[in-house]
């Protein structure tokens, strides 16, 4: 008997680990008043981990969309991040917490 194709061709990369910042995304624009404050994520930065070539060209991860007009100072939000592959995966996919606070403190 036989199989075809008679030959597959397979690649393989090295699987690296790499930290990147993540990056709260807001849709619309901050409510009256909260012109000086500014969202950030808890935690600042998360670990990927995947094939060499995918993981060197991840420069962020992302958030899932939050409306900027429903935030205010005193409340916290959990959102989700989005992977930025398929092959690339998160080392601890759990919600990051944004808050908003003053762009003059120091996080």
């Amino acid at each position: 008997s036989s199989v075809t194709p008679s030959s597959i061709k397979i690649v393989t990369e090295k699987k690296v680990r790499k930290t990147v910042p993540v990056r709260v995304i807001l849709k619309g624009a901050f409510a009256a008043g909260m012109g000086g404050y500014e969202a950030v994520s808890d935690p600042m930065t998360v670990e990927v981990e995947g094939p060499a070539g995918q993981v060197s060209r991840v420069e962020s991860v992302a958030t899932e969309e939050i409306d900027a007009g429903r935030l205010t100072r005193d409340k916290e939000y959990r959102k989700n991040l989005l992977l930025p592959t398929k092959k690339v995966t998160l080392l601890h996919d759990e919600p990051v917490v944004i808050k908003i606070v003053s762009r003059r403190k120091k996080r």
